[in-house]
């Protein structure tokens, strides 16, 4: 039964959560995804978002710590929570795994600025 679907974020599993309040801010188009390296318009501050849809479609341990690696790299990272649900269960599995994301991040990347 397990190999016919594939729970989200299993890489997750087992990470504590953050005890850090965010400030949740509207998704802001302008704003480059992680994937793309550092360019001239990076003058002031180096930027990149990260969806949340992306991070939960992860496998790999190596990939994780690729997107980590850049992470830490950056001056803030925004992560895009682009994975919406009505139901209840759902959301508070979604809203766990948003915590222990963040938890990873501010313990990876301690030099930078987490926005919602």
């Amino acid at each position: 039964m397990k190999s016919t679907y594939k729970l989200l974020g299993v890489i997750y599993d087992k990470l504590p959560e953050t005890i850090h309040e965010y400030i949740v801010s509207l998704n802001d188009d302008t704003i480059s995804d992680i994937s793309l390296e550092k360019n001239i318009f990076d003058v002031d501050e180096y930027v990149r978002k990260i969806n949340l849809s992306y991070l939960f479609s992860i496998e790999s341990k190596e990939t994780l710590d690729l997107i980590l690696a850049k992470a830490g790299r950056l001056d803030k990272v925004v992560l895009v929570i682009d994975v919406i649900t009505d139901n209840r269960i759902i959301k508070d599995f979604i809203h766990k795994r948003v915590k222990q994301i963040l938890w990873l991040l501010e313990n990876t990347c301690r030099n930078i600025e987490l926005v919602i």
